[in-house]
C-alpha cells in the first residue's frame, strides 16, 4: 500500500519552490499553472486561500490514528447537525500542496491532518457548544482555540446534497450503515429507481443493483443536462459503464471511460454490449495519488476495503481508457495510465465539467469485518464525495448586501440573490445577538442593529429554501461599535400615575459632553413640542438616573421622547415611546375578532347603539397607526373585515374602533405568517 506521490504533486512541489524564489511577480503566473496541474474537475483540488479565524474557534482533529467510527466519522454528523440543523458554516481546511497524511497546517505544536474542519468563533454560541460537547461525548476530538489562527481553507461548507438511493438491488442497506456510523440521519436520503428522479435531486447513489439500459436510460439526461451526480460501488460500476442504447444516438453510461469498463462477470451479456471481463482478484501494489484532493481527506490506506465483493476493482476495456479528466484516486498494479486498474475513481461525466460527477468506489461491504482503519478511510471517502457534491450543488448566492459594521441601534439594508437551484424561493432572516430586521422572511430587507455599550460580534444569515426543499445559507460576521452618540442611554419609560399625570424615567450608562436633554411631546406620533429641559452629568462613567413627571392628564395616549444635546450642539433622538391615559371612552360591546391570531384576514363583529361612520385602526406597539379604514355602523350588530392586503409582518396589534370624538374599543390582535 503505497502512497506515492504522483507527477502532478512533484509538480506541486516544484511550484512552491519556484514561488519563493521569484517572489511576488510569479504568484499569478504560478497560481495559474497550479490550478491547472492539479486537476479542474469541479475546482475540486484544494486550491485553498488563508484565512484568519479568531479565537474561540473549534477544530476538530481528523487526523487522529488509528482511525475508527468514533473519532473519524462521527465528525461528520456533527458538520451535518451544525450546517443543516443549526445554519452554522464549517471551513474545510485542506493543504493544497500536501502528501498523503501530511499536515494541513500545525498549531499549538499539534499536526492535524486529514481535511481537517473549523467551526468559526464568531458563530458559536451558547447551544452550539452544547451541540459540540454532546458529539465530543460520542468520540469527536477537537479543542478550542486560544490564539487567532491563519489556515488554508478549501471550502466553507453550508449545504448536503439531496439524494436518492437505488433499491433495485434489495441490499441497499449498506448505504444506512454508512450514514448511521457518522450519525447522519437516513432521512437525509430516500430510496427509488432512476425512473424517480426529478430535478430536486443532487446525488444518485447506485449501490449493489445490476444496471440495464431501459432502467438506467433516465441518468444519462439527468447527468447532461441537470448536472446529476452519481456515487456508484461494487458490480454495478462496470455493468453502469456497459449500459449502451440500442438505438441511434446509441447514448452509453460510459461516464468516466473512453468505451467502458471489463465486466466484472465473465457471463455473456451481464454488462450489456461488452464481452471483456477481468480477474476478481486485484493486483498490488495500490497507489494513492492527490493527496490534497478533498475525496482524498482520510487517513492511511482505503485499499484493503475493497477485498470483497463481485467487483473488487475496475478496468477500461483493452480498446479504450480513462478519460483524462479522471482522477484514478487509488490504482492497482494492472496496466499502465491510462488503462491501469483501479480501486477509486470521479470525475466530471464524459470528461466535461458542465455535467454532473460520477464517483466509483471499488467492493462490497464498506462496513463488514477486517481492516477496519482501512474501512473507515473508504466511508470517508464517500462522505467527502458528499460534501463534494453538496458544495457544487447548493444553491447559489450570485449577490448579497449584507454589511460587516454598524453601530449601536443603525439600520442598514441587507439582501440575497439566487440563481440557482428551483425557485420560487423562501427567505429567513436571522442574527445570533438580536437586532431586528423590517422584513424577516423577504429577499431584501433592512436590518437594525441591537443596541450595545460593548462592540459585540454578530453573525447574520440568510436561509433560503428553493421549491424542491433545498436549503442553503450564507452567513457574514459583522462587528457592532458602540453608539458614536456622547450619552449611552440603556432605559427610557414612561408610567401614567393615579392623578392621571405621566412619569418619565431615563438611565444612563455613561456621558461625555451631555449638556441636557429635552423632553418631547406629541398626541398624534408625528408633530412633537418640547415641554421640558433637564440638565445632564457633563461627563460620567457612573449610572445616572433622570426624572420628570408630565402633570397634565392624557385622555387619550400620548407620545414621548428624548432629545439630548451635546456642549457642541449636537443633538440625538432616542426611540418614541406611547403611553396610554385613563379620562373615560365610551366603549362597544361584544367586541369579537376571529380568527385571532390570523394570517390573511380577521372578521370583527361588534355592537354599538347608533348610526353613524366609525373609524378602524390598526396600531403597532409603538403606538403608530399603520392601517385606517372606515365604516357605516348600525344599531345593533356589525361586522367588518379586514384582510391583509399590507402584507402585515409577523407580531401583535392593537385593533381600534373610534367615532370622530373618541376612542370606542381597543382589541389585540396577533398577525401570524403561513
Amino acid at each position: 500500500m503505497n502512497f506515492r506521490p504522483d507527477i502532478k504533486l512533484n509538480q506541486t512541489i516544484r511550484l512552491k519552490r519556484l514561488l519563493l524564489i521569484t517572489g511576488a511577480a510569479s504568484i499569478a503566473v504560478a497560481s495559474f499553472i497550479l490550478f491547472n496541474n492539479l486537476g479542474s474537475v469541479k475546482n475540486a483540488h484544494a486550491a485553498a486561500g488563508s484565512e484568519t479565524l479568531d479565537s474561540g474557534s473549534f477544530i476538530i482533529n481528523m487526523g487522529i490514528t488509528p482511525q475508527n467510527n468514533n473519532n473519524a466519522l462521527k465528525p461528520y454528523g456533527l458538520i451535518y447537525n451544525l450546517m443543516v440543523g443549526n445554519n452554522v458554516p464549517v471551513k474545510w481546511v485542506i493543504e493544497p500542496a500536501k502528501t498523503k497524511d501530511g499536515a494541513d497546517f500545525i498549531y499549538n505544536s499539534v499536526q492535524y491532518k486529514g481535511g481537517t474542519f473549523i467551526v468559526p468563533a464568531v458563530y458559536i454560541t451558547s447551544s452550539i457548544k452544547t451541540i459540540i460537547t454532546t458529539w465530543m461525548s460520542s468520540g469527536v476530538q477537537g479543542i478550542y482555540t486560544t490564539s487567532p489562527i491563519t489556515v488554508p481553507v478549501f471550502a466553507t461548507l453550508t449545504s448536503f446534497p439531496t439524494m436518492i438511493v437505488d433499491n433495485q438491488g434489495g441490499v441497499q442497506g449498506f448505504i444506512p450503515n454508512y450514514f448511521n456510523n457518522a450519525g447522519i440521519p437516513v432521512s437525509t436520503f430516500t430510496s427509488g429507481i432512476p425512473s424517480t428522479l426529478t430535478q430536486c435531486h443532487d446525488l444518485w447513489v447506485g449501490p449493489h443493483e445490476e444496471p440495464n439500459w431501459n432502467m438506467h436510460k433516465y441518468l444519462y439526461d439527468l447527468v447532461t443536462q441537470q448536472k446529476l451526480c452519481i456515487w456508484s460501488q461494487c458490480q454495478t460500476v462496470s455493468m453502469l459503464e456497459g449500459c449502451r442504447d440500442p438505438a441511434p444516438p446509441n447514448n452509453q453510461l460510459n461516464f468516466l471511460t473512453s468505451k467502458g469498463l471489463k465486466c466484472w462477470n465473465n457471463s455473456a451479456g451481464r454488462c450489456g454490449l461488452i464481452n471483456e471481463s477481468h480477474a476478481t482478484n486485484a493486483v498490488s501494489p495500490f497507489n494513492h495519488y492527490y493527496a490534497p484532493d478533498p475525496v482524498m481527506q482520510f487517513m492511511g490506506a482505503a485499499s484493503g476495503a475493497f477485498e470483497n465483493g463481485g467487483e473488487q476493482w475496475f478496468q477500461p476495456l483493452s480498446t479504450g481508457q480513462w478519460l483524462s479528466t479522471t482522477k484514478r484516486l487509488i490504482t492497482t498494479g494492472t496496466s499502465t495510465s491510462p488503462n491501469e486498474g483501479a480501486l477509486m475513481v470521479y470525475g466530471d461525466a464524459y470528461g466535461n465539467s458542465n455535467y454532473g460527477l460520477v464517483m466509483y468506489e471499488a467492493g462490497h461491504n464498506l462496513t463488514g469485518s477486517g481492516n477496519g482503519a482501512e474501512k473507515v478511510a473508504a466511508q470517508r471517502a464517500f462522505l467527502n464525495y458528499c460534501l463534494l457534491v453538496g458544495k457544487i450543488k447548493a444553491l447559489l448566492f450570485s449577490t448579497y448586501t449584507i454589511p460587516s459594521t454598524f453601530n449601536s441601534n443603525e439600520t442598514k439594508p441587507v439582501s440575497v440573490t439566487v440563481t440557482s437551484g428551483t425557485p420560487p424561493y423562501s427567505y429567513q432572516w436571522v442574527s445570533t445577538v438580536g437586532g431586528s430586521f423590517a422584513n424577516p422572511n423577504a429577499a431584501t430587507t433592512t436590518f437594525t442593529s441591537p443596541i450595545v455599550l460593548t462592540k459585540t460580534n454578530i453573525a447574520i444569515k440568510c436561509i433560503v429554501t428553493d421549491a424542491c426543499g433545498r436549503k442553503n445559507f450564507i452567513a457574514v460576521p459583522a462587528l457592532i461599535s458602540t453608539s458614536l452618540l456622547p450619552v449611552k442611554l440603556t432605559s427610557f419609560t414612561a408610567n401614567t400615575t393615579k392623578e392621571n399625570s405621566v412619569l418619565l424615567e431615563w438611565i444612563t450608562a455613561s456621558e461625555k459632553d451631555n449638556d441636557y436633554f429635552t423632553i418631547e411631546k406629541s398626541e398624534d406620533g408625528k408633530a412633537f413640542r418640547d415641554i421640558a429641559k433637564i440638565k445632564g452629568s457633563g461627563a460620567s462613567n457612573k449610572i445616572k438616573k433622570y426624572s420628570f413627571i408630565d402633570i397634565k392628564a392624557v385622555k387619550n395616549y400620548a407620545y414621548y421622547r428624548l432629545k439630548q444635546t451635546d456642549f457642541n450642539g449636537q443633538e440625538s433622538l432616542s426611540k418614541t415611546i406611547v403611553v396610554k391615559g385613563t379620562a373615560q371612552i365610551n366603549t362597544a360591546t361584544k367586541i369579537f375578532v376571529y380568527p385571532n391570531p390570523f394570517t390573511n384576514y380577521i372578521n370583527i363583529n361588534f355592537e354599538w347603539n347608533k348610526k353613524e361612520e366609525l373609524k378602524i385602526q390598526i396600531i403597532n406597539m409603538f403606538g403608530t397607526v399603520i392601517y385606517t379604514d372606515k365604516m357605516n355602523a348600525e344599531e345593533g350588530n356589525n361586522s367588518f373585515q379586514y384582510t391583509n392586503q399590507s402584507n402585515l409582518p409577523p407580531g401583535t396589534y392593537l385593533l381600534r374602533l373610534t367615532t370622530a370624538q373618541s376612542i370606542i374599543g381597543d382589541v389585540k390582535i396577533n398577525c401570524r405568517k403561513e
